[in-house]
């Protein structure tokens, strides 16, 4: 599937989620097999689209659901959200969270490395 069509899907799942048609559960999944498909592209994606997406899970983050930090882990590490990415890395000096929870996070931090701006940089050396 073409970048420029997921960017559309993308920008339609917000928006669509923004009317309130469907909950946060049903966004996180959705957003998930758009990423998975985005990173089958090669491709990163368009910055506004991928900064209303930061901004979105910047805003859902919360370390009480495992299954809610799994998803945006998965979420944010395949698209290279920065902003995401740092709050996540700070919530481990600020929030209570499981041990189960807690690993998670320091196991994507361990796996994203420093920087998760360009996914694709070992690719193009």
């Amino acid at each position: 599937m073409p970048t420029a069509e997921l960017t559309k899907l993308f920008r339609n799942v917000l928006d669509i989620y923004h009317r309130e048609a469907f909950g946060q559960i049903e966004l996180l999944e959705i957003l998930y097999e758009l990423a998975n498909r985005q990173a089958m592209t090669y491709e990163i994606l368009a910055p506004e689209i991928k900064t209303e997406i930061d901004s979105e899970l910047s805003r859902l983050w919360n370390t009480e659901s495992y299954d809610q930090v799994d998803a945006i882990l998965s979420i944010v590490l395949t698209l290279g959200l920065e902003s995401s990415f740092n709050k996540i890395k700070k919530s481990l000096d600020e929030d209570q969270m499981s041990s189960e929870i807690r690993l998670e996070i320091e196991q994507a931090i361990i796996e994203a490395g420093d920087d998760i701006s360009d996914l694709y940089r070992g690719m193009k050396e």
